[in-house]
């Protein structure tokens, strides 16, 4: 699970579901992808922690916070990747949007000047007063 947990947060900013010693859920926007940090140091320090795959402790990049935090491997109970490459259409949003762009190059582009466009935006306008 570690190897696979870290992978994800390699590729980019992930959410982490985690649950605290009373069981009560949290969440954490965290990565290691060296693209979403600024300083040098933190780049250094991600790719230590890449490389510490027997650790039973991960140590994340805390986007919200901005701040290196670190969770017991145990409590955290799901991940989801939010950006990065390979997300693609795994998302249900990411679909609905590529299904709608397809749908608008189904329309047909029609060119209206500027004077004919404004008196018709005026009538609609007038029609919703009405």
């Amino acid at each position: 699970m570690i190897e696979a947990l870290l992978e994800e947060l390699q590729k980019g900013i992930c959410e982490l579901t985690c649950v605290d010693e009373f069981s009560v859920e949290y969440l954490i926007i965290g990565t290691l992808s060296k693209n979403h940090m600024a300083d040098k140091e933190d780049v250094i320090r991600a790719e230590k922690i890449a490389l510490e795959k027997e650790k039973k402790i991960v140590e994340i990049w805390d986007v919200q916070n901005a701040l290196w935090r670190k969770i017991p491997q145990i409590q955290i109970v799901d991940i989801e990747r939010l950006t990065g490459s390979g997300i693609g259409k795994e998302s249900e949003n990411e679909m609905a949007f590529e299904e709608f762009l397809m749908s608008m190059e189904e329309c047909e582009v029609i060119n209206i000047p500027a004077e004919e466009e404004n008196k018709l935006v005026e009538k609609e306008k007038d029609s919703r007063i009405d």
